[in-house]
Order: structure tokens, then C-alpha cells, then sequence
């Protein structure tokens, strides 16, 4: 969650980056005008999506608006990509209906509860009142879920799941017997900064979007250039790298030392692993093997 400022330069040049900003409600007021079928989850302020919302329909969208902004969308769209931070009653009436829609909303807690005990297979990213979907998760298994919940509630499924498609932010206890032993687990997960450590080590390939203590990535992302992130930096950190990226996949919530540790020197090298590096140690190309 950056300074308005920081992107301001990026976003007005990209057009077609994939994004996830959380920027000042005006930084991507002329981006949004024109981008139409831009990949989008933006936090903004809610007038600034007014006019895109009603015209985009089938665009992939991940907003954080003010509750009316999407009230005649939502009733709309049906099979939308969406994940919505909304007010509590706009998505009532589409939750009930939608059934298979691609959702990841932060809605009152009790807007969801039918809907969670009957989906079942839905893909689903939720910031939910931690009781609501106690049941659902023990009984999901291989759902697709980002779930901010109380600490308590994912519990018992984190350690049975493995494979699940995960992006959890949780207490920083939860997951942590997990975390040593997915490795391949697909993971966006807001943790205490310790949980990840081992963790990060050993994952390689996992694909992860972390939302950590705020100097980690600094080294990293200097180098990495097409690496894929996700990411809710420091606005400082990102600003040299932000200038030049250009089409990197970034979406980044960091603070800032968390990842110190993972990015450990001198890197080893296999032809097996995606990534090279010059003979300083720098990584050179994309997903960079960490470990």
C-alpha cells in the first residue's frame, strides 16, 4: 500500500501492465478512461471506476470501491472475474445467484454465510467474519480460497490441505507447520514475518504474492525485472524498479525485512532451475529459484 505518487509516472505509460494498485484515488483516474480491457484490481476511490464499471462488462476486475459504485454492475455481469471490496448489501442479491462466479470479496460477514454452506466448489478469495465460513472449511478440501479469517478457523484445514490454492492472511501461527511442508502450494499469504522464513528457503517455484515486514525485497527487486509479483511494498522500495519494469506482473504488499533471508548469497546455479545469473550473482531472467 504505496504513496499515491509512486506509480503515478508507471501508470500513465503502461496501458497494458497486469495490475493490482493500491494507489491515491486520483493516480488512475486517466489510466482507467482508456485502458477498458486492462487487467485491473485497483484500490481507488469510488467515483474514479464510475463511467469503466458501467461500459467494461467482461473485464477482470478486483475493486476496492465504495459500495454504490458497482450496484447496477453487479446485478449485471453474472459470470464477471471479480473480487470486490464492496459494502455489505450491494453483492446481497448477486451472492445468491451467482453460484459459479469467480469471486474474491470483502464483505459483511453474514452477506456470504448461504452462500458458503452451498458453493462448495466455487472460487472464492474472502475477508469474512472468521465464523462464517468455519464449516465450509472443513469440508472444502480442494477449494480455490484467499481467506482472511480469525486465525482459528483454517486451523485443521491448513495442515490437511497441502496442494490447496491458498492466499490466507492469518495469524502468523496457522500456517506455519504448512508452510515447511507445501512447497509446491500455490500461495499469497499476509503472515507473521518469521512464518515464511524456512519456508522461503525451500519453495523454489512456489508462486507467492507476501505481504511481509517492509526492507526484504529491496536487493531483489532491483534484479529480478520480470519476476512475478505480487506485492504491497514501502513506497520507496519499488520506486527505482517501477521506472523500469514496465510489464512486470506486480501486485505487492511488503514492508520491508522480512525476505532478507531468502534472497541468501552467493545464489547456486542448476540448468534445472529458472533462473541465470552474471558472474556477480545477479539474477538475470524470470522466477528466480530461491533457496
Amino acid at each position: 500500500i504505496c504513496g499515491a505518487n509512486v506509480l503515478t509516472t508507471h501508470r500513465k505509460t503502461c496501458g497494458q501492465s497486469f495490475m493490482a494498485d493500491i494507489c491515491g484515488a486520483n493516480v488512475l483516474t486517466t489510466h482507467r478512461k482508456t485502458c477498458g480491457q486492462s487487467f485491473m484490481a485497483d484500490i481507488c476511490g469510488a467515483n474514479v471506476l464510475t463511467t469503466h464499471r458501467k461500459t467494461c462488462g467482461q473485464s477482470f476486475m478486483a475493486d476496492i470501491c465504495g459500495a454504490n459504485v458497482l450496484t447496477t454492475h453487479r446485478k449485471t455481469c453474472g459470470q464477471s472475474f471479480m473480487a470486490d471490496i464492496c459494502g455489505a448489501n450491494v453483492l446481497t442479491t448477486h451472492r445468491k445467484t451467482c453460484g459459479q462466479s469467480f469471486m474474491a470479496d470483502i464483505c459483511g460477514a453474514n452477506v456470504l454465510t448461504t452462500h458458503r454452506k452451498t458453493c462448495g466448489q466455487s472460487f472464492m478469495a474472502d475477508i469474512c467474519g472468521a465464523n462464517v465460513l468455519t464449516t465450509h472449511r472443513k469440508t472444502c478440501g480442494q477449494s480455490f480460497m484467499a481467506d482472511i479469517c480469525g486465525a482459528n478457523v483454517l486451523t485443521t484445514h491448513r495442515k490437511t490441505c497441502g496442494q490447496s490454492f491458498m492466499a490466507d492472511i492469518c495469524g502468523a501461527n496457522v500456517l506455519t507447520t504448512h508452510r515447511k511442508t507445501c512447497g509446491q502450494s500455490f500461495m499469497a499469504d499476509i503472515c507473521g514475518a518469521n512464518v515464511l522464513t524456512t519456508h522461503r528457503k525451500t519453495c523454489g517455484q512456489s508462486f507467492m504474492a507476501d505481504i511481509c515486514g517492509a526492507n526484504v525485497l529491496t536487493t531483489h527487486r532491483k534484479t529480478c525485472g520480470q519476476s512475478f509479483m505480487a506485492d504491497i511494498c514501502g513506497a520507496n522500495v519499488l520506486t527505482t524498479h517501477r521506472k523500469t519494469c514496465g510489464q512486470s506482473f506486480m501486485a505487492d504488499i511488503c514492508g520491508a525485512n522480512v525476505l532478507t533471508l531468502s534472497f541468501p548469497k552467493p545464489f547456486r546455479y542448476s540448468p534445472s532451475f529458472p533462473f541465470y545469473m552474471n558472474p556477480t550473482g545477479k539474477i538475470l531472467s524470470f522466477f528466480p529459484v530461491l533457496y
